[in-house]
Formats: structure tokens, C-alpha cells, sequence
């Protein structure tokens, strides 16, 4: 069925809403699950799930411009690759996601090109303005003969992955861990997942006026895992300045660690976090192998995380036992590459 949005306006597909749910009780843990359970998640601390047909385009041209491309699109294609190969920085794509992720319509993203951030350099403000020109050339064509088949493909996906399997089984079991763990708060703002069929990479996320948001790709992923690590990493990013998480007491504790090892480190700590977690609560398959990347890190987690996930330490003597174990590892070691 053709779309009857009318100049790229969006009607808003809201697939999961946790307070219109209405989830039945998730079932039991799984045997062996060694997890004690954490308090539910307050209402405000769910995400919600929606298509944004905007964000769709984007990410999907990040990826289809790579490749060879109808030729209708070949000039927006032409506009991505130039900017891609002019490595702008990242303020350009967070422009453009920002801007993608507040809509309404391909005309008003096209017009933020006029109000760029004064803080942004000249080069990238040109960059910036000739990505969002080539998403208001390639909408056309978008609508007229990819929207309808894109869309069907996204809703399946984002029917099991992101409301069967996470909104109404992963988030309501394994979310209040996570904040638990972490010593998160809910956000002070929603928090909308807007899911793409492809993506150039995990972790796109920002702040508007409508609140936060992520980009979660749906196709060669594996959705749960790399949504509640994205997750993880958003939640952590959106604290207030004076919230004392346990990456902020790891952070004060390592400040003697070089910065480039501490992140591998702590970005280990999230991969390592989200994989036991899910294991523990959803079962062993809920998670793929650690990559080899991790091995350096991943005899330190098993001693000192395990038994905080356990029960068995508090947060400050976890922080203690992660950051003696990471100076006695040797901080002037490169890190381990991801």
C-alpha cells in the first residue's frame, strides 16, 4: 500500500510503548540464571519504539551510496561520497541525525541547513548542507520507489526483534539490571529507538527538544545485544553532572590510567556487562561469543565484575578491585584494538 504522507510528513509508527503495552508477566529465568532480579523499571525509564522514515533514508544511503546505485540516486550518492571522503567530523552526521530525528518533513530538514551551529567550522557547515541537500534529492525518488517495500521489510523486523523480543521480554528483565549495576537514573527526557534497515555502524544517538533518541540498525545485527549496549551508553551520557555512576567512580578512580587504555577499557566493561547480563537472564544464547579484542580485558572482568554481578561486592570495592587489577596490568600498554 503506497504511503499518503504528502511532502515527506511523517505520521509517527509507534510499534512499542511501554505504557500502552499492556505486556503479559515475562516468563521465568532460565535455569542457572544467577541473577537476583532488580525493582521494575518505572514507566518513564521505557523506551519508545518508532519509524522515522527521514533517519530511514539517511542511514540507508550511508550504505547503498557505497555500492553501485540506481541511477536516480547516483546524485545524492555523488554528495554522500564526497563528504565521506572529506572525513568530516562528526558534527556534520550528528546534524543531520538531529535534524532527521526532528522532522516533520524532508522540506523542514532541508531548511536546518540555514541554522547551523555558530561553533561549527566553515568546511564542515559546507559539508553539513550538502548532505542535507542531497537527503532532499533523493526523497523523491525514495518515496516514489523504495518507501513502500523498505517499510514493509523495517516493520517485520522491528515487530519481532524490537517489541517481541526486546520491548515485551528483554527490557522489562534485563533494563532494571543495567540501570541497577550501572547506578543509572531514568533519563529526564524520553528516550525514542528509531530503527533503520541498515546502518553504517551501532551507537548513533543524540538529544533534541523532543528528548533522546538512537539509531538502532535492524539487518546483520544482533538487535537485543547491541540494543542494551547502545542503551548502556546513552543512559550514562544523558546523567546529571552530580549523578555518581559506577563509570563516573570507575573514571575517578583510574584518573592516574592513560585515557586511550581506560576507554578500551570501560567500553570493554559495557560489552562485558551487557553479554552476562542477557546470558544470565535470558539463557546462554542470548549473546554472542566476546571478540577477541576483549581477551586482553576479559580475565579482569571475570575476577572483579563477576562477583559485583553476583551479589557477592558492593560498587566501591568492585571499583577497587577493577582499577588494581588494570595498574598492575600496566596502563602504558597500548590498548587492545576493537
Amino acid at each position: 500500500m503506497r504511503s499518503t504522507a504528502r511532502a515527506g510528513r511523517l505520521p509517527a509508527l509507534v510499534i512499542a510503548c511501554a505504557a500502552t503495552l499492556g505486556a503479559a508477566p515475562a516468563p521465568a529465568p532460565p535455569s542457572g540464571a544467577g541473577q537476583r532480579p532488580a525493582a521494575p523499571l518505572p514507566a518513564a525509564a521505557r523506551v519508545r519504539v518508532e519509524l522515522n522514515q527521514l533517519l530511514q533514508l539517511h542511514h540507508w544511503l550511508l550504505t547503498r551510496c557505497a555500492a553501485a546505485p540506481r541511477p536516480a540516486y547516483e546524485p545524492a550518492c555523488g554528495a554522500y561520497r564526497e563528504v565521506q571522503e572529506a572525513k568530516a567530523g562528526p558534527g556534520v552526521w550528528q546534524f543531520v541525525n538531529d535534524a532527521c530525528a526532528l522532522g516533520p518533513d524532508i522540506k523542514a530538514v532541508a531548511a536546518r541547513g540555514a541554522s547551523l551551529p555558530a561553533t561549527m567550522s566553515a568546511t564542515d557547515a559546507g559539508l553539513t548542507r550538502r548532505i542535507l541537500g542531497a537527503l532532499a534529492s533523493a526523497w523523491p525518488v525514495y518515496e516514489a520507489n523504495d518507501q513502500v517495500e523498505l517499510t514493509r521489510s523495517l516493520q517485520r523486523v522491528a515487530q519481532a526483534h524490537l517489541r517481541q523480543r526486546f520491548s515485551l521480554n528483554a527490557e522489562p528483565r534485563v533494563m532494571p539490571l543495567v540501570f541497577d549495576k550501572m547506578l543509572l537514573r531514568p533519563l529526564d527526557a524520553p528516550l525514542t529507538v528509531f530503527p533503520v534497515t541498515h546502518g553504517t555502524h551501532t551507537g548513533d544517538w543524540g538529544k533534541t527538544v523532543k528528548g533522546y533518541y538512537l539509531v538502532q540498525p535492524m539487518l546483520g545485527e544482533a538487535v537485543t545485544e547491541s540494543l542494551v549496549h547502545e542503551l548502556t551508553h546513552v543512559l550514562e551520557s544523558g546523567q546529571p553532572a552530580g549523578e555518581h555512576t559506577m563509570m563516573k567512580r570507575l573514571h575517578e578512580a583510574a584518573r592516574m590510567v592513560d585515557p586511550a587504555t581506560f576507554e578500551d577499557f570501560a567500553h570493554g566493561l559495557v560489552v562485558y556487562n551487557t553479554g552476562e547480563t542477557l546470558r544470565r537472564v535470558l539463557g546462554d544464547n542470548a549473546a554472542r561469543p566476546y571478540p577477541e579484542s576483549l581477551s586482553t580485558w576479559l580475565p579482569i572482568y571475570e575476577k572483579a565484575w563477576k562477583p559485583y554481578l553476583d551479589g557477592a561486592a558492593g560498587a566501591d570495592e568492585t571499583v577497587a578491585a577493577l582499577v588494581s587489577a588494570l595498574l598492575s596490568r600496566g596502563s602504558s600498554q597500548a590498548p587492545a584494538p576493537r
